[in-house]
């Protein structure tokens, strides 16, 4: 499937809400069709109309584990070997998305290159 990703909004303008009443909810095959790294799932939700949050959603393989909360037996009264091993994720990108299907192909507007343009 084909995306666009450039948006085409001239500088300056700003992004309308679909006036499609009738839309059909893309969110999966959205989250589909864009790239993603190894082990990384992604959350599409639609927000309005067309326009759609995605969460790009990786494994915590961070060194530094002070940024999470460990559990530990001294701290946590229900304390569990099999919970404190659990794998962790992070949200590592986030965007607001427009997606419409024109001609059978799914084009998708990132929302949040054009907010960062203006």
């Amino acid at each position: 499937m084909e995306t666009e990703t450039e948006s085409p909004l001239l500088e300056g303008t700003i992004p309308q809400p679909s006036t499609k009443g009738n839309a059909p909810d893309l969110s999966a095959e959205i989250a589909k069709s864009l790239e993603k790294l190894p082990g990384e799932r992604i959350k599409c939700t639609r927000v309005y109309g067309d326009s759609y949050r995605v969460n790009w959603i990786a494994p915590d393989t961070r060194a530094d584990k002070t940024s999470r909360a460990v559990a530990t037996p001294a701290r946590d009264r229900f304390y569990s070997r099999d919970a404190a091993a659990l794998q962790t994720y992070f949200i590592r990108q986030s965007k607001f998305i427009r997606a419409t299907r024109s001609y059978g192909k799914l084009l998708i507007e990132d929302l949040t290159a054009s907010a960062k343009r203006n």
